[in-house]
């Protein structure tokens, strides 16, 4: 995934995006990742099809990433 801040989502998250077919960030994604990123509490707002949903949802997976341990499985 290309991009300025791509390099802040966790390797899983890339690799799961880019198996979707995101190729590149968008300028919303861009610019609300880092913020997302930083646990502060953000509102997104931009044209419908801008990618709001991938801005947000993309970190709130890393999050949830760091409670994969290796094989893939859940910590308890």
């Amino acid at each position: 995934m290309e991009g300025r801040n791509a390099e802040l989502l966790h390797p899983r998250v890339r690799e799961a995006a880019e198996r979707l077919g995101y190729k590149r960030l968008l300028p919303i994604q861009e610019a609300a990742i880092p913020v997302v990123l930083s646990g502060r509490h953000v509102l997104i707002s931009a044209p419908t099809g801008s990618g709001k949903t991938e801005a947000a949802l993309f970190p709130s997976c890393q999050c949830s990433s760091r409670r994969w341990i290796r094989g893939g499985t859940l910590e308890g």
